[in-house]
């Protein structure tokens, strides 16, 4: 089996290749970076307007929380917590947020979840830490969203939903995935799929359209996103 190469995130940000990434954990899909600030990561987010300046912060987080937190983690409820993915993008309309057009409606209204696409990248989404190393056990970690439209949300998933359909929604949420600089190159941008083993079993395979599909604990009774 492949051995990531730990030394090489630093200067790379990446901890192996893609082809073997799927062999390790999550933290080898993730592009990892030195936290600018003591506290997090601070990015400029230029638009016509001007220049916003949004801040990650990082948070102590046990081994054995660091997946829900990646995903439901709410430091706007609980300080001591990062900002996960779910409190991001948490609705389908527009006129609340802009991650909203991130945010695809499966339609499901009783057992419900979500699956992900997030293209990791060093100006897209990526993970900080005090010294741009993955945590072996527990550690300090924030997540840095650089680029909102690099995350799509599979919304209102029912855990009953057909594999057609299901297969009907990811291709959606892929088509909605921008392409960095005009590129596919794996150094700017690598996208992964994410669902719990409930869909992974409906989807029937761990790949779909050249896309690696990695099994997550991805709730199976999230709220209604409206």
């Amino acid at each position: 089996m492949p051995t990531c190469n730990m030394s090489d995130v630093i200067t790379q940000g990446w901890i192996c290749e893609p082809e073997d990434a799927r062999h390790e954990s999550w933290m080898s899909d993730a592009y990892w970076l030195r936290a600018n600030e003591r506290q997090g990561h601070r990015t400029l987010i230029w638009h016509s307007d001007g220049v916003d300046h949004i801040f990650d912060s990082m948070k102590f987080v046990k081994k054995k929380d660091m997946l829900r937190q990646l995903f439901y983690g709410d430091s706007a409820g609980n300080e001591a917590e990062i900002m996960g993915l779910s409190p991001r993008f948490n609705t389908i309309d527009p006129n609340l947020a802009q991650s909203a057009k991130c945010v695809l409606d499966a339609r499901g209204v009783d057992s419900l979840t979500s699956a992900w696409i997030i293209g990791w990248g060093p100006r897209t989404l990526l993970m900080v830490t005090p010294d741009g190393l993955p945590p072996v056990h527990s550690g300090e970690i924030g997540l840095v969203v650089a680029d909102f439209r690099f995350a799509v949300r599979i919304a209102n998933v029912e855990l009953t939903i057909s594999r057609g359909d299901l297969e009907n929604c990811l291709s959606r949420a892929l088509l909605q995935l921008p392409i960095l600089g005009g590129t596919n190159e794996p150094d700017k941008c690598r996208p992964v799929i994410y669902m719990n083993a409930d869909l992974r079993k409906r989807l029937g395979k761990d790949e779909f359209r050249g896309k690696f599909v990695r099994m997550m604990p991805i709730a199976n009774n999230e709220a209604l996103v409206v």
